[in-house]
């Protein structure tokens, strides 16, 4: 009699996502000195045995904006669209999408992508930076590709004005700006700009 019975619903077990091993580890690039190692696919932050400097994992979505410190990820940061973040430094490791306001200085190891309606006020610093028709960027230095992952120092960038800084020099390069094609790097510096004058105060 049991074995003509059918079960119609699955177990709870069945219906689970499937579930990694406990040993399961995933590949992490430190953002502050380059290093590829191995950590824990469960891990939020982990250390790095090159630098022993704390590297945070997990992925990053801003989508109710961001109005302080810096922003430091092993992974992806997201800024999606109506979302306004104002931040010193944004260091990924991964990529960065920006959809919505950015106000900051950028470093990523891979491409910087900036869709119609995003703004981005700040420098970056990628392999890739794509900026699609209908976005705005004012700021400076661009550079890409880069090298700056790894080799920028990240908490004192992080200290500095958005432009300004260890995350903003650009070397071997003269203002005014500069713009080279045809598959060799693209390279932005902000020009130079007059000192203003000094401020009256009339009584």
């Amino acid at each position: 009699m049991l074995s003509r019975l059918r079960r119609i619903r699955p177990t709870l077990a069945e219906r689970a996502a499937p579930r990694l091993p406990a040993h399961a580890t995933r590949a992490v690039r430190c953002y502050r000195c380059g290093n590829t190692f191995e950590a824990s696919a469960f891990a939020e932050s982990t250390c790095c045995p090159k630098c022993a400097g704390a590297v945070r994992l997990p992925d990053v979505v801003l989508d109710r904006g961001h109005w302080g410190g810096s922003i430091q990820t092993a992974g992806v940061v997201t800024i999606p669209a109506g979302a306004t973040v104002r931040s010193s430094l944004i260091v990924a490791s991964g990529d960065i999408l920006i959809q919505g306001r950015v106000h900051a200085m950028l470093i990523s190891g891979g491409t910087i992508r900036l869709t119609a309606g995003a703004e981005l006020r700040g420098g970056a610093r990628c392999k890739v930076l794509a900026v699609e028709p209908g976005a705005l960027i004012r700021g400076g230095p661009f550079e890409a590709p880069s090298d700056a992952l790894g080799t920028v120092d990240i908490d004192a960038a992080a200290r500095a004005i958005p432009g300004k800084g260890p995350a903003a020099e650009v070397e071997g390069l003269e203002p005014p700006s500069a713009i080279e094609i045809e598959g060799k790097p693209l390279i932005i510096t902000r020009p130079a700009t007059p000192p203003r004058p000094p401020l009256r105060v009339v009584r």
